[in-house]
């Protein structure tokens, strides 16, 4: 029996599609290097910053450090998170609004992969916060969902450890559905209001 269903964030409520195409981009921009350069620095220090082993701002102090790059800290950060502000526009509010009438029967509850940043969404968030039982933000847990790790933690929180498939996670990354399967967790991939694919999913397992 389905107890507890677990949502990501961007790519599923948010809107990412020709908005926020990544990191990689917004640091080519700062740093003033081509994106192919970009692209390897994130790959490598990613992990620090969306563990919340290193916030924003001290891996820009780094990266210019170590690169002897020509950019000043508090221009970059302020570049960062004018790139990564979210819009209400962007978020699918006829999900939300599921997300609050399947709240009365099940455990909702969200994981998600996110960097500290100042996203513009402090006036409004909670429009969202308060559809969930709990929030888990790979920056506060210190683990990605790329990892086993993560799901592990995951099932802790909800007090789900023994009953793995008692969960439903939600993403649109076929590498995060593996990895919650591989713990016994149901997976749903899922593109971006397709909310005819999440209905018929649901009806599978038995979500009403």
């Amino acid at each position: 029996m389905i107890k507890h269903i677990v949502f990501d964030f961007g790519g599923v409520i948010l809107d990412l599609d020709g908005v926020h195409t990544g990191y990689p981009d917004n640091l080519a921009v700062i740093f003033d290097i081509p994106i192919s350069q970009a692209v390897e620095i994130w790959a490598q220090n990613k992990t620090q910053v969306m563990t919340g082993k290193e916030t924003p701002k001290e891996f820009l102090i780094r990266m210019k450090k170590e690169h002897d790059f020509a950019f000043e800290i508090e221009q970059g950060i302020a570049y960062w998170e004018e790139q990564n502000i979210i819009d209400r526009s962007r978020i699918d509010w006829e999900l939300i609004a599921k997300i609050q009438d399947l709240k009365n029967r099940y455990q909702i509850h969200m994981l998600t992969d996110q960097i500290q940043l100042q996203n513009g969404a402090s006036a409004w968030i909670d429009k969202i916060d308060t559809h969930f039982h709990s929030i888990l933000r790979s920056y506060e847990q210190g683990l990605r969902k790329l990892f086993p790790e993560a799901y592990h933690n995951m099932l802790r929180k909800i007090d789900a450890t023994d009953s793995p498939d008692s969960v439903v996670f939600i993403d649109d990354a076929v590498v995060n559905i593996e990895a919650a399967n591989e713990l016994g967790i149901n997976g749903i991939l899922y593109t971006f209001k397709d909310h005819d694919l999440l209905e018929t999913e649901f009806n599978a397992l038995g979500i009403f």
